[in-house]
């Protein structure tokens, strides 16, 4: 497992990108350690995620000693990046002399979002992090249909991408962090 250190104040993505910069291009477990860390950022925790979890692939990150706040913003950035199952933020238990590190409960929702992508020959629906792709449509309306019914009845979010593979539309169908006026 490589420890990696989270700054005391972890204010930015160029932040996460110097702190992961350590890590060699691809790595099974790591862990961050957030001791002494006072101040962290929703893009700091975005960013961190996509090094780790997405960029270097690993199997696993386990955050410790993470303020409450920074752990709840990796938890919802896990979730959004459909990795939340291989994140696990530990926590001392209160009261604890001994430093007994407990896992902190999953989010409920940990379905990875449906993605509609071109393919070969014409539209198709994959997980995030996955390379295998479902049925392949013949129009991309076709491939949206299908993977908004799959995004509704999972409750998770469906990214739509446009050919050139950048991301067109996102609409989110459960397990959102919070209620939005409006």
């Amino acid at each position: 497992m490589v420890i990696v250190q989270s700054p005391a104040k972890s204010r930015s993505r160029e932040q996460a990108i110097q702190v992961t910069a350590v890590l060699p291009p691809r790595v099974a477990d790591v862990m961050l350690d957030c001791r002494g860390t006072a101040i962290a950022t929703p893009s700091f925790a975005d960013e961190v995620l996509k090094a780790i979890l997405i960029e270097r692939a690993a199997t696993s990150l386990t955050v410790r000693n993470a303020p409450e706040r920074f752990a709840a913003l990796l938890t919802r950035a896990a979730a959004r990046l459909g990795v939340a199952e291989r994140l696990t933020i530990a926590t001392t238990s209160s009261g604890n002399q001994g430093g007994v590190i407990m896992a902190a409960k999953k989010p409920s929702n940990t379905n990875p979002p449906v993605h509609t992508v071109r393919h070969d020959d014409g539209w198709a629906n994959k997980r995030a992090g996955s390379d295998k792709v479902s049925k392949v449509f013949p129009t991309k309306v076709d491939a949206q249909k299908a993977g908004r019914v799959t995004a509704q009845r999972e409750k998770t979010e469906h990214i739509i991408h446009t050919a050139d593979g950048k991301i067109a539309a996102r609409n989110s169908y459960g397990n959102d962090p919070r209620s939005s006026k409006g």
